[in-house]
């Protein structure tokens, strides 16, 4: 019976008297700042929301507005405080927060916090949060994403009724996003409001110049559409009209020179009204070749004649269609905002009597843990670290280390280093490896993802084997599949890798070599000697070729020769006189698998 009190004090906090609940994600132990938004409470680090957007640096560094007390005399500050971590209200829906901070404290990398599967209403959301507190890089990104699922040309999208496209009208107004608004009033121009069975109050959400705008290019929309199309031969829809001019070709079996008609005549009515509907979905229909209206009875020249028309049509309707249905006040508006530029100079700092580099990135004044990796020192949080490697929290939760006297035996408790309040870790690791480990799990922006094509080979080999050390299971899981489109694999036997001499080819295969081993990865191991025993090693330089091989082991010495039976006699390798080179497939094979211990 006592766990449920405790149980429930886990998951809730009162704040002046207010229920709130902790947010099951961004709900960090050793965070600095309390947001509370709706009902739900997230606790995370201020330095970090400051360097991702300038308006919550205003807003977090400003003083907070004094509220009157009774007498109307004197004034004291309203911000509240619990456990000394200061509390701030937010009127954004949670649900968009939650998503922001998703966005720039991701839980995995396994997958994206958003992609073209995720509802476009929460996209528009985290939008509009985004422009709101300034967080360029996440604004851009989504809309992307929202280019790719939302209506931006001539077709629906994800429009399925008259709600969709006034919520995207009102948001688009609301986040200066002017690319959305012309097909969202061709939807509305040209919906059947029949067909739907929604509340009159839905269209009256709209401005009343948006109603007249609407109710007037349904009128100018069709207008332009008969100007157009009525003298074209395939839109007649009464009897056998028979053009003037007839076909081209004098071809008396092309219906355009006998009938006039591109298609059953039962079918007339029913082309001619969908084209005065929707006339963009029609037209499209006629010149798609996926989705082309067969012409059966049309010669091919009269064919090429209707595609070729038709699309004019289109194109022309489309452009007055955008130019119409355009706000002129927001033509001038850019679609994404400025991209911020947080770099900083190194600074210098000394800790425990030794000189560090602060991390140009990774240095957060309200860090609650420095590691210390070669020269560079990394301020950060420890609840980042330890809620995504069980290895690290071991290591981050293990007592001080003891000293031992050697004069009289005597053992102490080793006094913790520490800086400005914050334990100071030193790590065995190199300092670009433990940068780009950061770089994912505190991503600066979305401009150039952590984890892409676009990192060095080293580098991409460095981050797997430190994730893979610290046991971050998602960030290795990534990073090897980047790098087996980098890499060679069984499946990839003619991958190229480097455009240099021979010397530099054989140095790699060893280093990729030794890295697979390291990092327990032997699917990256039989091509590297497949390709050591097929190299010309005639062409390369016998110094560096022999500080290539001999970084590996004796054992790998022998293998690129006992395949393919070169004879490295005279730079100092093993001798030996090969094998039948009938035996050369089977020899890699069974020579190149790797056993793990």
């Amino acid at each position: 019976m006592s766990d449920a009190p405790n149980a429930e004090q886990s998951i809730s906090i009162t704040i002046d008297g207010t229920a709130y609940r902790k947010h099951n994600k961004h709900w960090y132990p050793d965070g600095n700042i309390i947001f509370t938004v709706e009902n739900l409470a997230f606790r995370v680090f201020k330095s970090f929301l400051i360097r991702r957007s300038e308006v919550m640096a205003l807003v977090l560094t400003v003083p907070q507005p004094n509220e009157p007390s009774e007498d109307n005399r004197t004034s004291h500050n309203q911000q509240s405080m619990i456990d000394g971590i200061p509390v701030v209200s937010l009127s954004d829906p949670a649900r968009d927060f939650d998503l922001l901070l998703d966005m720039i404290l991701p839980q995995t990398c396994a997958s994206a916090p958003i992609s073209s599967d995720t509802p476009w209403g929460k996209l528009l959301g985290l939008a509009q949060i985004a422009q709101k507190y300034g967080v360029d890089d996440v604004l851009a990104q989504t809309v992307v994403i929202l280019d790719g699922i939302l209506p931006t040309t001539d077709n629906q999208g994800a429009y399925t009724g008259p709600t969709d496209p006034i919520c995207v009208i009102e948001w688009a107004r609301r986040c200066s996003l002017p690319q959305y608004l012309p097909m969202a009033f061709y939807y509305l121009t040209t919906i059947q409001w029949g067909l739907h069975n929604i509340d009159l109050r839905t269209i009256q959400r709209l401005p009343p110049s948006d109603q007249v705008r609407i109710q007037q290019g349904r009128a100018k929309l069709q207008s332009e559409v008969i100007k157009a199309a009525v003298t074209r031969w395939e839109n007649t829809c009464v009897g056998s009209w028979r053009p003037e001019k007839g076909c081209p070709s004098r071809d008396r079996s092309c219906w355009m020179g006998y009938e006039g008609k591109a298609w059953d005549a039962d079918a007339n009515e029913e082309r001619w009204t969908n084209l005065l509907l929707h006339p963009l979905e029609e037209l499209s229909k006629r010149v798609d070749d996926r989705e082309i209206i067969p012409l059966s009875g049309v010669c091919s020249s009269c064919r090429q004649e209707f595609i070729e028309a038709n699309r004019r049509m289109r194109r022309d309707l489309r452009a007055k269609v955008m130019y119409s249905n355009s706000d002129s006040d927001m033509e001038d508006c850019p679609r994404v905002i400025r991209v911020i530029n947080w770099k900083d100079p190194r600074t210098p700092v000394i800790i425990g009597g030794t000189h560090y580099y602060k991390d140009l990135y990774h240095w957060y004044d309200d860090g609650n843990i420095i590691l210390i990796v070669q020269d560079n020192a990394f301020r950060i949080f420890q609840s980042i670290l330890i809620k995504r490697s069980q290895v690290l929290k071991d290591v981050l939760g293990l007592p001080p280390a003891t000293a031992t006297n050697e004069a009289n035996g005597s053992v102490s408790d080793r006094q913790p280093i520490l800086f400005e309040g914050a334990p100071v870790v030193r790590l065995n690791d190199k300092a670009r490896h433990f940068q780009l480990l950061l770089n994912v799990l505190l991503p600066k922006d979305f401009d150039k993802l952590p984890i892409s094509e676009d990192l060095r080979r080293e580098d991409l080999m460095g981050l797997t084997q430190i994730a893979k050390k610290y046991e971050f299971d998602d960030v290795t899981a990534r990073a090897v599949s980047v790098l087996q489109k980098v890499l060679p694999t069984k499946e990839q036997p003619d991958k190229p890798i480097s455009t240099r001499n021979s010397s530099f080819n054989i140095r790699l295969w060893v280093q990729v070599i030794n890295w697979a081993r390291l990092c327990g990865l032997p699917q990256f191991l039989p091509l590297p000697f497949y390709h050591l025993a097929t190299n010309e090693w005639k062409d390369a330089n016998p110094e560096s070729l022999s500080k290539a091989v001999s970084s590996g082991s004796v054992e790998d010495s022998y293998r690129p020769r006992n395949v393919a039976g070169f004879n490295l006699r005279g730079w100092g390798f093993p001798a030996w006189e090969g094998v039948p080179r009938q035996r050369m497939w089977d020899d890699t094979r069974r020579t190149n698998v790797e056993r793990r211990n």
